[in-house]
C-alpha cells in the first residue's frame, strides 16, 4: 500500500510546494502592500474631501519632513527609548517582586490584586497632567508614566507564569 503524502509534509500543509509555474511570494511583500495602500488611501482621502495641510498631510509631505528633521528626530527617539527602558525597568524591580507575593501568599492576593486591577480603571491620560505638576518637566514624569503602563502586564504576567 502506498501513500501520495510529499516530502514536505503533506498536501495542504505550510510546507508543501507552490503550483507549477508560480514563485512563492516572499512574507514581507504583504505588509509593504498593505502600508503602500493605506498610503495611496491616506492621499486619495486628502484629495478627494481637500483636507487642508495644516489638519491631515500627505504622505509625502509627512516622509519629506522625516528625512529632512532626521537627526533632531533621531536625538529626541533616543531620549524617548532611554525613559521607556528606565520605566520598563522600574516595573520589573518592582513588578516581579510584587507578582511573587501575590503568587506565594493569598493574603497579598486579596488585598494587592484588587487594587491593581481597579487601576486599570483610571486613564493613564488623566494621570500625566497630575504628574507633571508634581514633578515638572523632566524625565521623571515621563519615566513613571512607563512604569505604571508597563507594570500591571508584568505583575499578571509573572503571577500567571
Amino acid at each position: 500500500m502506498t501513500t501520495s503524502a510529499s516530502p514536505a509534509g503533506g498536501a495542504g500543509t505550510a510546507g508543501a510546494r507552490p503550483a507549477r509555474g508560480r514563485t512563492p511570494v516572499p512574507g514581507w511583500i504583504y505588509p509593504l502592500a498593505a502600508l503602500a495602500f493605506a498610503a495611496v488611501a491616506w492621499d486619495f482621502a486628502i484629495r478627494i474631501f481637500d483636507i487642508k495641510p495644516f489638519i491631515l498631510p500627505t504622505p509625502l509631505a509627512v516622509l519629506d519632513v522625516i528625512v529632512s528633521d532626521f537627526p533632531r528626530l533621531l536625538g529626541n527617539g533616543w531620549v524617548t527609548l532611554q525613559e521607556v527602558l528606565a520605566g520598563f525597568a522600574l516595573s520589573i524591580l518592582f513588578g516581579v517582586p510584587l507578582a511573587l507575593l501575590i503568587a506565594s501568599w493569598p493574603l497579598a492576593e486579596k488585598t494587592i490584586y484588587p487594587l491593581l486591577v481597579g487601576s486599570l480603571a483610571v486613564p493613564k491620560i488623566a494621570i500625566a497632567p497630575l504628574f507633571i505638576i508634581w514633578l515638572g518637566f523632566g524625565i521623571a514624569p515621563k519615566i513613571l508614566m512607563a512604569f505604571m503602563i508597563s507594570l500591571f502586564p508584568i505583575v499578571i504576567d509573572t503571577v500567571t507564569g
